[in-house]
């Protein structure tokens, strides 16, 4: 045999040879039917709407968020979404929140929320410019009807238009 022939005897089990497509194919299918688990069972907002500011939130522009309730057992966790930029200047914000149900008061009340801690570090997800605040106001809330109910969040700061917000929302989950 020339250079170029040279055999190489294999000493593997030509069994174990066999097995080993085996062995991935089932590592494979192991793999897609986890990732399919891990993301089906994560928490899935029960309704989740955002709205641009525009950078400037006005006192007078109230943001009205609409969704209809079928379950009146579940409780639910309510939160505020709010995008700043990072040069938003206050460490909190407050807001006024009312939540009706086909017209009728069902609830209202006043939060601070802190969105930096004393030292001016920021509580939410800061990306680049912007940063993420996903704050939970209401825990376990359980609707007292059916019906369509509206929540309408206003800024209650003492200056009646509030720069830096680019986007404020709402997100609603099912309790845990």
């Amino acid at each position: 045999m020339s250079k170029k022939e040279t055999k190489v005897e294999n000493d593997v089990n030509p069994d174990v040879r066999k097995s080993k497509p085996v062995f991935r194919r089932m590592l494979l299918l192991f793999l897609i039917i986890t990732s399919i688990g891990l993301t089906s069972c994560g928490d899935e907002a029960f309704f989740s709407e955002t709205r641009e500011i525009g950078g400037t939130w006005k006192a007078a522009d109230g943001q009205e968020f609409t969704f209809p309730v079928e379950d009146t057992i579940a409780g639910y966790n309510i939160y505020f979404d709010l995008r700043t930029t990072t040069d938003y200047r206050w460490q909190n914000i407050f807001i006024f929140m009312d939540m009706e149900r086909d017209g009728a008061l069902v609830l209202r009340d006043t939060f601070e929320i802190d969105l930096a801690d004393k030292t001016g570090k920021w509580t939410g997800e800061p990306t680049g410019t912007l940063v993420d605040n996903h704050i939970r106001i209401l825990d376990e809330f359980v609707f007292p009807s059916p019906g369509e109910y509206t929540i309408r969040i206003e800024q209650a700061m003492r200056e009646m238009e509030l720069s830096e917000i680019s986007d404020v929302g709402l997100s609603i989950y099912p309790a845990d």
